[in-house]
């Protein structure tokens, strides 16, 4: 389980919908890629769709946590649709973890600016594991859960609001907290509303001044 809390204020992560794990089309190439990390720390780096994510523990810049470690979980999703490149197969043989029960930990994403748009993709997959199960919840305000046993990912965006977000986590009862890969990908600068919504904004607020006292008056 994923829950987005921090001692500064909340980030809001507006999460899309778990999607199964199929084809390395899955992984979205919108905006400019920040960084792209493989929970196989002890592996190669593997492209997947033209992203390069890079093997790495928990000393990756850009990337701190506070799960357990890494370990090997079985190859391809079982979500029975999945027809990945040996790459992306590769991609999901692993995940960061905590042990199932109480277990907590943190998923820091760093190098942020403050008012820009980012999108963050999380995959969770466990070959392992039958499909369905192994469920776990990735929330900041907004919540999505994913099934590791059928291999699924989620995308999500949000506004920075410091250099720094922070995604807590917590594992859903008989699961183990953990994540395949994920990619943080910078979508620009957050649009400001236009002159023209703010003098719409004025006229409205005049035109309900001028109905309030006309009905004072009549």
């Amino acid at each position: 389980m994923f829950a987005g809390a921090s001692a500064q204020a909340q980030v809001v992560i507006t999460w899309g919908a778990a999607t199964a794990i199929t084809t390395d089309t899955n992984v979205d190439t919108n905006g400019t890629l920040l960084y792209a990390y493989d929970a196989y720390s002890s592996g190669a780096s593997d492209m997947v769709n033209g992203v390069t994510f890079v093997g790495k523990n928990d000393s990756a810049a850009g990337f701190s946590s506070s799960f357990v470690g890494d370990n090997s979980i079985g190859g391809a999703p079982t979500n029975g649709g999945y027809s990945g490149s040996a790459n992306f197969t590769t991609l999901l043989t692993a995940s960061w973890y905590a042990n199932a029960g109480a277990a907590t930990g943190t998923l820091t994403l760093s190098g942020l600016t403050a008012g820009q748009i980012y999108e963050i993709q999380l995959f969770d997959s466990d070959g392992r594991r039958a499909a369905g199960t192994y469920d776990s919840t990735y929330a900041a305000t907004n919540s999505v859960t994913l099934s590791a046993g059928s291999g699924q990912y989620v995308i999500g965006d949000f506004t920075a609001t410091a250099s720094t977000e922070v995604v807590n986590t917590s594992a859903l009862a008989g699961s183990d907290m953990q994540v395949s890969a994920y990619e943080l990908r910078d979508e620009g600068v957050a649009a400001a509303p236009e002159p023209s919504t703010y003098a719409l904004t004025g006229l409205g607020a005049l035109a309900l001044l001028v109905i309030s006292r006309r009905r004072r008056t009549a």
